[in-house]
């Protein structure tokens, strides 16, 4: 429809306008003609397949919704020559990625995406897979920039306790765990309360506090 469309507005255009004329050769004239139709074939395949591949990306996010990881992944395999200058896309499609523990494809479609497109949740997305790799420093990196884009939100900064815990730099934990348990939330749903409890639990088992007493003993 949409070929048929831009065919029909290049035939009007030099039809329908009786006081517009070129005096060219034929030859050159047929040229341009030739020219004209070739970029308007281009357009309407580009846009084709663009619209083609926006509907196939929103059958895989729907896809992926119902748990179902695999088509969805296949989906966005097939759409991503289409779509790889798109942030957004890139974003989703290692989340995707994420959510089935690929961590290494999941990196390279996220830094990619992280040249086109700024999210927390794109950094929140990079230091999961990064932790799953065991790349601890870049996880933290990534956790802490999102910390830094939302401060009010607790997930990053219980990301970034939990890490510290894993790597035992209980000092750093310590200080991200006041944070959690001290800040005011602007809405305590189930998930604050639920991590403020979690990293309670720790806090209140003193491991922490030996820790450091053991370090200034020394």
């Amino acid at each position: 429809m949409n070929f048929i469309f831009l065919l029909a507005l290049v035939s009007a255009t030099s039809d329908s306008m009786p006081g517009f004329r070129l005096n060219l050769p034929n030859t050159i004239l047929k040229f341009v003609q030739i020219v004209i139709l070739i970029t308007v074939m281009f357009i309407a395949i580009s846009y084709n397949r663009t619209y083609n591949a926006f509907q196939k990306w929103e059958e895989a996010n729907f896809l992926a919704q119902l748990n179902e990881l695999d088509t969805s992944e296949k989906i966005y395999k097939d759409i991503y020559p289409s779509l790889k200058q798109n942030g957004l896309f890139l974003f989703t499609y290692g989340g995707l990625l994420t959510r089935q523990e690929k961590h290494l494809e999941a990196i390279l479609f996220l830094e990619e995406a992280k040249k086109k497109f700024s999210d927390p949740n794109l950094y929140l997305s990079l230091g999961l897979n990064y932790e799953g790799i065991n790349n601890y420093k870049k996880a933290e990196t990534c956790y802490l920039q999102a910390s830094f884009m939302i401060p009010h939100k607790f997930y990053p900064k219980y990301l970034v306790t939990k890490l510290f815990i894993k790597t035992l730099e209980l000092e750093k934990a310590k200080l991200w765990a006041d944070q959690i348990l001290n800040d005011k939330a602007k809405v305590n749903s189930t998930a604050v309360l639920e991590m403020r409890d979690e990293i309670a639990k720790f806090t209140k088992s003193g491991v922490i506090n030996k820790s450091i007493t053991n370090k200034k003993r020394r």
